[in-house]
C-alpha cells in the first residue's frame, strides 16, 4: 500500500464520492430509458456505469497516483450523462 499524506486521502474520498454518485446516476437512468423502450441508450448508460465503477476500483486500489485519470472520467460522464437525461426526458415529454 502506498502512503498518502492527508490532502491526497481526502482528494481520493471525494472523489470516489463523486464517482459513486455518476454510477448511481448512470444506473438509475439506465432504468429510465430501459422503460421508456430506449435500448441502445440503455445500454450505453450501462456500459457508462461499468465504466465508473472500474475507474473507482481503480483509484481504490492505486490511490492518488490514479486522481487525475479518475477525475478525466469524471468530467466526460457528466456532460454524457448530462446529454443523455435530456434526450430522456425529451422523449417522456414527447419532444424527441
Amino acid at each position: 500500500m502506498i502512503a498518502m499524506t492527508k490532502a491526497e486521502a481526502h482528494a481520493c474520498r471525494a472523489t470516489i464520492n463523486r464517482l459513486t454518485t455518476l454510477v448511481d446516476s448512470a444506473r438509475d437512468l439506465r432504468g429510465e430509458a430501459k422503460t421508456l423502450g430506449l435500448r441502445d441508450t440503455a445500454r450505453s448508460l450501462a456500459d457508462a456505469a461499468r465504466t465508473l465503477d472500474g475507474a473507482r476500483t481503480r483509484l481504490v486500489e492505486d490511490g492518488a497516483e490514479y486522481l487525475d485519470a479518475a477525475r478525466a472520467f469524471i468530467n466526460a460522464a457528466e456532460n454524457m450523462l448530462t446529454d443523455r437525461a435530456i434526450y430522456i426526458g425529451r422523449f417522456a415529454n414527447g419532444r424527441r
